[in-house]
């Protein structure tokens, strides 16, 4: 195990004349894992100007090294909820600056916020909470901007995609004991749930407006006779292919062809059928 008196030495040999010797310490380093920004965060003071600098110029490389050996571990995962936040935090995870907080206690203080609001744990109240009380919303500009897709920046913005708000409420949902999942529909990402023997979908774009599953049966079947409302019902890796599209159309607005490229080689090892 890598300790913080070990890393300063360490960063010093990011930049050493022997390819060997870096490999070696890039390698101990991403071993910490999501751990590392943090830490060197919390100790950065302590690290004298060219390791900073030193510091400032590897870690982009470290991440997306971390997490183009680490993210479709998601898909070994046997809980769904599970398996949707560990690649949600990964994506979020691969770009970022040494403040940049972690996913897991950003969600994990949601759910304690609505654990102690005294509403009612209900499916109702988690989706009213989230979009009105603590002001979660569609993007005011720049629709397609990565930070729309990336949980992290969603909460500390309280703007994003359709599907980001839907995840999120997703994942608080999963921590205190209330089941959600995402429908892909056309045109749009909806968030649903069973509510005793019924069904019913929320538009997250519209403050959590309430949509029965007869009403998006009526829809649906208006077209594709033989489908209805769980015939869209989103698995894990169908949600991280369709945030990775909207990275991609991010990316390729900002003209970041390297990123859109590499995005679309992560979207391309996803097993998709059809």
């Amino acid at each position: 195990m890598v300790e913080w008196n070990q890393i300063p030495f360490m960063i010093q040999l990011l930049d050493d004349s022997s390819v060997e010797v870096r490999e070696r310490v890039e390698a101990d380093l991403l071993s910490l894992g999501m751990r590392l920004p943090g830490m060197l965060a919390l100790h950065w003071e302590e690290l004298d100007a060219p390791s900073q600098i030193i510091v400032k110029d590897a870690l982009p490389s470290l991440r997306m090294a971390w997490f183009e050996h680490e993210w479709l571990g998601f898909l070994d995962q046997d809980h769904e909820g599970l398996a949707l936040e560990s690649a949600m935090t990964a994506l979020s995870y691969l770009r970022g600056g040494l403040a940049k907080p972690p996913l897991g206690p950003m969600l994990d203080d949601l759910a304690m916020g609505f654990s102690a609001s005294g509403l009612a744990c209900t499916e109702q109240n988690l989706v009213s909470w989230i979009l009105k009380e603590k002001g979660f919303g569609p993007p005011i500009q720049d629709y397609y901007s990565w930070k729309n897709s990336d949980l992290v920046e969603v909460i500390l913005r309280r703007e994003g995609l359709q599907i980001s708000l839907a995840v999120l409420i997703i994942l608080i949902g999963n921590r205190v004991g209330l089941s959600f999942f995402g429908l892909n529909v056309p045109r749009h990402f909806l968030l649903a749930t069973n509510v005793g023997d019924r069904g019913l979908a929320f538009d997250v774009f519209h403050r959590g407006a309430e949509i029965p599953a007869s009403e998006l049966n009526r829809q649906i079947q208006a077209v594709h006779s033989d489908l209805n409302w769980l015939s869209y019902k989103a698995t894990p890796t169908l949600i991280v292919a369709r945030v990775l599209r909207n990275l991609i159309r991010a990316t390729q607005e900002e003209k970041e062809s390297d990123w859109s490229q590499r995005l679309e080689r992560y979207l391309s090892l996803l097993p998709l059928s059809g």
